[in-house]
């Protein structure tokens, strides 16, 4: 949406994917899809024209964000677990000259 950030928080998602995507062929992974979809927040538009033959995973991990700094991983069933965890944030030490 012109003027917006509407979609913009699908970025860390797609970050995400991406760099699990493009890593080495010899990395220690299972096997890995990407599925991305348009028009999420309008009502699942993209999801909901999926062909599900496309997909061979049977597992979805699926990863949001919307209010900072919580990050939402959750999977495509129906169980809803909160996770919170006590985090410090330590100074950047400054560069050396």
């Amino acid at each position: 949406a012109v003027g917006t950030t509407l979609g913009a928080d699908n970025g860390f998602g797609v970050a995400a994917a991406l760099a699990l995507l493009e890593m080495p062929k010899d990395a220690k992974l299972p096997p890995l899809e990407g599925l991305f979809t348009v028009e999420e927040e309008i009502g699942l538009v993209g999801a909901k024209a999926l062909d599900g033959s496309l997909v061979e995973g049977r597992v979805l991990l699926n990863m949001d964000a919307e209010d900072w700094p919580n990050i939402y991983v959750g999977c495509a069933g129906c169980g809803l677990t909160t996770i919170s965890l006590s985090c410090r944030r330590d100074a950047a030490e400054a560069a050396a000259a």
